[in-house]
């Protein structure tokens, strides 16, 4: 009976190791193409992203930014695009804030794990499409918070904000290369 239990663990856990190892890079791909349409969506008018070393060692200090990305098109830079973990109710709400010139592009929720019907109300167009636009000087007063949501659309708020401050690890130098305003 023993032998029985273990023979049938060693091939279950052998079967789940083959196929997530078959399957590790269709997953890879899928994920890569999640992240380039949500770069889009963020930098329209981008064809094409990368993330420089020197962009990314800008941000060394910002523990909670994941990643950084310049967005190009054929006649230029567009914009840049940082992926920021803002601590929720539940778990990290990983953010994609978009950043053109002088303004917040674009605001995409890029996963959570906050509660379905009151914090998972983050990604409904009405809270989220208020930080279309929005100035890189904007304050915490601009932005409004969801009713029933507030510990999750708090963190939502303070993750953008927290993106735009992090914009102060940048030297003159990277601030001109990306078309801002040293400030």
């Amino acid at each position: 009976m023993t032998f029985t239990l273990v023979l049938v663990c060693l091939l279950s856990s052998l079967c789940l190791a083959v196929t997530s190892k078959l399957l590790s890079p269709t997953i890879d791909i899928n994920n890569d193409n999640k992240l380039t349409g949500a770069l889009k969506e963020v930098l329209p008018g981008a064809s094409s992203f990368y993330s420089p070393e020197w962009f990314v060692d800008a941000f060394s200090a910002y523990p909670d930014v994941e990643s950084v990305y310049i967005g190009k098109s054929e006649t230029g830079s567009v914009g840049f695009a940082i992926i920021y973990l803002a601590p929720g109710y539940n778990d990290n709400i990983k953010l994609l804030v978009g950043i053109t010139a002088d303004k917040i592009s674009d605001v995409k929720i890029l996963s959570h794990q906050e509660t379905p019907g009151l914090g998972s109300r983050i990604t409904e167009t009405r809270f989220i499409s208020q930080f279309s636009g929005k100035q890189l000087s904007s304050k915490k007063q601009d932005f409004d918070t969801i009713t029933g949501a507030t510990i999750s659309s708090t963190a939502v708020v303070a993750g953008v904000l927290d993106t735009l401050s992090s914009l102060d690890a940048l030297s003159s130098e990277q601030k001109l290369k990306l078309g801002l305003d040293d400030q």
